[in-house]
């Protein structure tokens, strides 16, 4: 059993995808973590990558999850969704008035994006996704009458488990399942866990929705506020100041082989495509984890928090992705010595060259060599990196 995982070089953005296999010739799973990049020209060639799988009829694509819906993050959507039949979706939640304030930063992308952002559960139904599960922060839930809570979800693919709230008004062509952040996800076909982590604390969401709503007219269709120039310059300014707030919504993954199957390693492909065995980038821990925007820093106690989901997740973690493209804002050395250590796995940086955001930061990343005594793998416009996970059964660990 393996899993080929790469992150593609989209420049200012972040495009991942995972196929697992039981065998060289035969894949059993596929999902993509965040399909995005900041510039069109960018998006434009992440699009024409993608459709390039592009067949009749459509090839599957078992679950998608999207961090947070900055453009950077999900400006190929669209596209992936026309050329695959994606089956479960998972997204943070946002408001009504954070959905319109993306979509007036976004002023200028593709058409069908604004019909992503109007009404995302809409959207995915018209695209065909069986099952949306929606993410709430930890400690809240949607409730109403339209809710029933349990313990657990089961669905063709996934066995979710957490606090989770059925929409009993859903309509019958897609299931709506919300829960909260802590929600853990088994795929028994593919045997792969995932677990998730999403906890914008509800103070922080409230204040900024407040700040949108004083600057948005909530009153008006989205097509009128695409017009109004005034207000799309006006929502800039202030998303300078509340991005690493809105940031915190991000969806963190952590995905790995189940721990029953054995243990897991990682070994990276080289960039010319050979097997690169080097003992300095081999890695014994089979997990994952992806980070979106998340910002460690500003917020109390976010750091800890993560560090507990790191030390609960069964395989140890072999690839890291530095939250928000390396942002010094978004972690510290200390944090990592304290969620990764001793034992440091591969960190990996998406961004674009020469953006105008400073990502990412040179301190952290020479930190990070000097005394973690690790390198950072550049991910950015046509240099992507592509790592194969094993796993040895136990049966073979007593032989």
């Amino acid at each position: 059993m393996n899993a080929s995982c790469q992150f593609h070089g989209v420049g200012q953005g972040l495009y991942y995808d995972c196929t697992i296999r039981k065998n060289p010739d035969k894949d059993i799973f596929r999902f993509v973590y965040d399909c995005g990049s900041s510039s069109d020209p960018d998006t434009a060639d992440l699009c024409q990558q993608i459709e390039k799988d592009k067949s009749t009829p459509k090839k599957r694509l078992d679950a998608l999850f999207v961090s947070h819906f900055d453009t950077d993050h999900v400006s190929a959507i669209p596209t992936l969704l026309d050329v695959f039949d994606v089956k479960n979706v998972f997204i943070p939640y946002f408001s009504p008035e954070e959905l319109k304030l993306f979509a007036v930063l976004a002023k200028g992308a593709d058409e069908r994006l604004y019909e992503f952002y109007e009404d995302p559960a809409a959207y995915f139904k018209k695209k065909g996704c069986e099952t949306l599960y929606i993410l709430h922060p930890q400690r809240s839930s949607p409730g109403g009458s339209q809710t029933r809570h349990k313990s657990s979800h089961q669905t063709g693919d996934f066995t979710l488990q957490g606090n989770i709230w059925e929409d009993t008004n859903a309509q019958p062509e897609m299931d709506v399942v919300h829960c909260d952040g802590s929600a853990n996800a088994t795929c028994s076909r593919a045997e792969w866990q995932f677990r998730i982590y999403q906890d914008q604390k509800n103070e922080v969401q409230e204040a900024t929705r407040k700040k949108i709503r004083g600057l948005i007219p909530q009153d008006q269709s989205l097509e009128e506020l695409l017009k109004d120039e005034t207000l799309r310059k006006n929502a800039r300014e202030m998303y300078k100041t509340a991005r690493y707030k809105i940031n915190q919504s991000s969806l963190v993954l952590y995905h790995a082989p189940l721990e029953e199957r054995g243990k897991a390693w990682i070994e990276p492909v080289c960039r010319d495509g050979c097997w690169c065995r080097c003992r300095c980038l081999r890695r014994y821990g089979g997990g994952t984890l992806l980070t979106g925007d998340i910002g460690l820093t500003r917020l109390r106690n976010r750091g800890a928090d993560l560090e507990k989901f790191v030390g609960e997740c069964e395989q140890a973690i072999g690839v890291f992705l530095l939250p928000h493209h390396g942002a010094r804002e978004a972690t510290s050395i200390n944090q990592l010595e304290k969620m990764l250590g001793p034992e440091y796995p591969l960190f990996v940086c998406s961004y674009g060259r020469e953006n105008h955001f400073g990502h990412p930061d040179a301190y952290m990343l020479d930190q990070i060599m000097m005394q973690l005594h690790r390198r950072v793998i550049h991910v950015t416009k046509g240099e992507g990196f592509q790592y194969e996970v094993f796993v040895r059964p136990k049966e073979e660990h007593t032989r």
